[in-house]
């Protein structure tokens, strides 16, 4: 068993930081880097995931919070979406998508300058969280001309898919990329953008 105090190196960067948290925050260096772990060795535990990922995901949750996501059951949205389109709404639905994509493409540029697409492909695993998959086939940071965005999933709606396709359409306008090729059936949509 491991007991008292145990010396633990860290980067110089690194110990500046540390120094830099515990005076912002009131406490000793010793005080923080044992919050930091135990905190890290918790959550690692509890969820069974890497730290940084588990870090990685919560960044991804308060990014979808800012750009106003939120969640809710699959089948309350199921319902939601099909009333709107049988009622008549759809197109005011797809509408509201439309203006949420033009302002998400401009946030994402003014947040994220020159790693915007990056961005747009961390929030895009929270926007399809469940029942759906989303590929992005053509990486723009390999081909930055071109651009491949293929939606799946059986459980995933037409309507639903109708409009994330529009909100992609203007999110990625916002990156001077346009439009191609637009494929939609239930369940699968296909995406193909070009500069």
């Amino acid at each position: 068993m491991i007991t008292g105090r145990k010396t633990i190196a860290v980067d110089k960067e690194l110990a500046e930081r540390l120094t830099i948290l515990a005076k912002n925050e009131g406490k000793t260096i010793y005080s923080i880097i044992n919050e930091l772990i135990k905190s890290a060795l918790h959550a690692s535990e509890t969820f069974n995931e890497s730290c940084t990922e588990i870090l990685s995901t919560y960044e991804d949750l308060m990014i979808a919070r800012d750009i106003g996501l939120s969640l809710m059951p699959q089948s309350v949205s199921d319902i939601a979406y099909a009333v709107a389109f049988k009622d008549g709404y759809g197109k005011n639905l797809m509408f509201e998508y439309s203006k949420w994509g033009e302002w998400l493409g401009s946030y994402l540029k003014t947040r994220f300058p020159g790693k915007e697409l990056k961005a747009l492909f961390r929030i895009s695993k929270v926007m399809f969280w469940k029942d759906a998959n989303l590929e992005f086939e053509k990486n723009p940071e390999n081909d930055p001309q071109e651009l491949v965005i293929k939606i799946y999933g059986s459980a995933v709606k037409k309507e639903y898919i109708s409009c994330i396709a529009v909100a992609f359409e203007k999110i990625l306008e916002a990156f001077e990329f346009h439009l191609t090729n637009k494929d939609i059936l239930k369940g699968i949509c296909k995406l193909e953008f070009k500069k």
